[in-house]
């Protein structure tokens, strides 16, 4: 190895980074000219007071979470006793309020929620005449520290400014963070209390946000009509928010949702095109529910609602249809569908019901308790009559099918709701005994169906399927009855009853259906109990 003599090198002085950092920042101020004292214009919008004597005056907005968040939220601070409000999703004027008052050049997501701020306040102002010095009074902006996650948290400066532009100087922004805790009243004591209460509250309000929006989101791609979920949704918010504002269990409410999401609805739109077999795709989907990491019991409703060559080159097989369902419906699912749609929503004809009918009453055996045919939904007032529709109500009742109806409940019209609240067909059709009804006779359009019931009485139902007046007639015993000196008969929708020694007729109007209950003198013919299977 060669050595070079240390002798011919030249060694560097050592250098004070820091001094020659300092100097030549000292000479850059100087050249520069801020080397003198400077005033500052210095705010401090959040760090007004919020005090306790205000508490009862002063209404805490929230915002800047998703909107269950925000609303559950509301709910929970109520019930520890604030005044609180959530602001509304931002929309297009939250972000025109954005980038008129806010820094320029910021992402979009801080205008719509700077500029959503900045527009509930304008609104109160302008729209409804509210004194910018009384909105500063009773209202104060509740957000997080820098803790916070991006539009929750981070915004605290941009709120500020865009305030003061639009002319609410001195409007409270209420930071609470990890660090440096609640930023906020002084002197007096402060308004909101970090406390437990407080904690507790906010946890529950957040958590169950979490719970509903990843409900949401799993039920929601699966829907069969669209809207669905989000009914769902909406209806389970309010159940939430009741119980948060009463401080009431929680766990409770969210237990009480639960049925709003049980029943799925699984349609088989698009198997045939994938090659996909029925009854062993329906085997998966009942295996998962089974097997659900939450152990809830759930309903499966099988809804292959094809017919045997609905589409070209004769598929679906009858194998593939739902004319097959029955076949392994009962050992995989709550119900399945025994025909296509009875119509669309608004346009359902009597002529699809009646086929439907036929469909399902093919297989009668199939069904029981737990396991049910179904003919597909009831359409109230969307193309049928009063008394066709209440003689699709009688007898998918008659046919222990599943009752679900394509309505609003709040605007449908009087007749209908008449006819969906009869105690007695609803207890027709929930049977204990759940036995579905069979045709005994026909005769041209008019036909004869009965239902052996839990206690021993009949229901049996007349169905007069022309377009004119038709007598029809049976008897008791070929309805089933044991042998009696005489019967009851006891008319479902006009609540009559009548006495015969055996022989049952009347006129039935076209269209309609007359629903009886056909009973002995020692058998009760009061509506039998709920069945709950």
């Amino acid at each position: 190895m060669n050595v070079v003599p240390m002798k011919n090198k030249r060694t560097l002085d050592v250098i004070d980074m820091d001094a020659e950092l300092k100097a030549f920042e000292e000479a850059e101020r100087k050249r520069l000219g801020l080397d003198g004292d400077a005033d500052h214009w210095v705010e401090d919008m959040a760090g007004l007071t919020f005090t306790k004597s205000e508490k009862s005056k002063v209404t805490m907005l929230v915002s800047g979470l998703t909107m269950a968040h925000d609303y559950f939220i509301e709910a929970a601070f109520k019930g520890i006793g604030y005044h609180c409000q959530m602001m509304e999703c931002p929309d297009n004027a939250a972000l025109q309020y954005g980038k008129e008052f806010g820094n320029r050049g910021q992402c979009n997501p801080t205008y719509f929620t700077v500029g959503n701020l900045v527009k509930f306040l304008s609104t109160l102002r302008d729209k409804h005449g509210m004194k910018t010095e009384d909105i500063v009074q009773k209202y104060v902006f509740l957000t997080a520290g820098a803790c916070g996650p991006c539009r929750f948290g981070m915004y605290n400066t941009e709120y500020r400014k865009a305030l003061r532009d639009a002319g609410f100087d001195g409007f409270r922004v209420v930071l609470f963070q990890q660090t440096g805790g609640l930023k906020q009243a002084t002197g007096d004591e402060s308004g909101l209390e970090i406390n437990a209460s407080f904690c507790w509250a906010l946890l529950k309000a957040l958590l169950a946000g979490d719970v509903l929006n990843a409900l949401g989101y799993r039920v929601r791609p699966y829907e069969v009509n669209p809207g669905d979920a989000d009914k769902a949704i909406e209806q389970s918010k309010k159940i939430i928010y009741r119980a948060l504002e009463t401080k009431r269990n929680i766990l409770a409410a969210l237990w009480e949702c639960k049925p709003l999401f049980d029943a799925v609805k699984v349609d088989f739109c698009g198997g045939i095109q994938q090659g996909l077999s029925p009854a062993a795709s329906y085997v998966e989907l009942h295996e998962a529910i089974v097997h659900n990491t939450s152990n809830r019991p759930m309903l499966l409703s099988v809804c292959n609602y094809l017919q045997p060559g609905q589409y070209e080159n004769e598929v679906p097989s009858i194998e593939n249809s739902a004319f097959d369902s029955y076949t392994f419906g009962p050992s995989v699912g709550t119900s399945w569908r025994t025909d296509t749609d009875v119509g669309v929503p608004g346009d359902v004809e009597f002529v699809n019901v009646l086929r439907n009918l036929d469909a399902d009453a093919a297989a009668p055996e199939a069904a029981g308790p737990g396991h049910w045919n179904d003919p597909d939904y009831l359409g109230p007032d969307q193309g049928m009559t009063a008394a066709q529709f209440r003689t699709q109500f009688s007898m998918w009742a008659m046919l222990a099918a599943p009752l679900m109806i394509s309505e609003d409940l709040l605007s449908m019209s009087s007749a209908t709701r008449t006819t969906v609240t009869n105690r007695e067909a609803i207890a027709i059709d929930q049977d204990p005994a759940g036995q579905q009804a069979r045709l005994l006779a026909a005769s041209g359009e008019a036909e004869v169906w009965a239902k052996p019931l839990l206690n021993g009485t009949r229901a049996v139902a007349l169905l007069n399927r022309s377009s004119k007046t038709l007598a029809i007639s049976t008897s008791a015993g070929a309805v089933g009855m044991p042998s009696a000196s005489a019967y009851r008969l006891r008319n479902v929708w006009s609540g009559a009853v009548t006495s015969s020694t055996g022989a049952i007729a009347v006129s039935v109007p076209a269209g309609a259906t007359v629903l009886l209950t056909v009973s002995t003198a020692a058998q009760a013919i009061e509506p039998v109990p709920r069945r709950t299977g």
